[in-house]
């Protein structure tokens, strides 16, 4: 059962972080490894790559892009930390391009 006094985007966040597990197997005691790999699932789940270009567009602070993403600032840094090699080389290219055409 979800904590009560979670919000509506903590609930969602919680969600896909049990649901990773499951799908994973929960091992007796999860490892600070597993559970890094868990967070990076749910936060290339919850925010797509073009989402998070379009977010990153609109020059919010972190706080804003997160509720503008419906997820918690820790899935966002999250997904930021953790996106992969074609994801950087999209994510460099929208921020020379915004920087050239649109700057914040």
């Amino acid at each position: 059962m979800l904590a009560r006094d979670l919000n509506q985007v903590e609930r969602r966040c919680v969600l896909m972080h049990e649901l990773v597990h499951d799908e994973r197997g929960i091992p007796e005691v999860p490892s600070a490894a597993e559970e890094a790999a868990v967070e990076r699932e749910v936060a290339r789940r919850l925010i797509p790559l073009n989402d998070l270009l379009r977010v990153a567009r609109m020059c919010l602070p972190a706080e804003e892009a997160a509720e503008e993403l419906w997820v918690t600032e820790d899935v966002l840094t999250c997904r930021l930390a953790s996106l992969d090699g074609g994801e950087r080389f999209a994510w460099r290219a929208m921020l020379a391009d915004l920087a050239e055409h649109e700057p914040c």
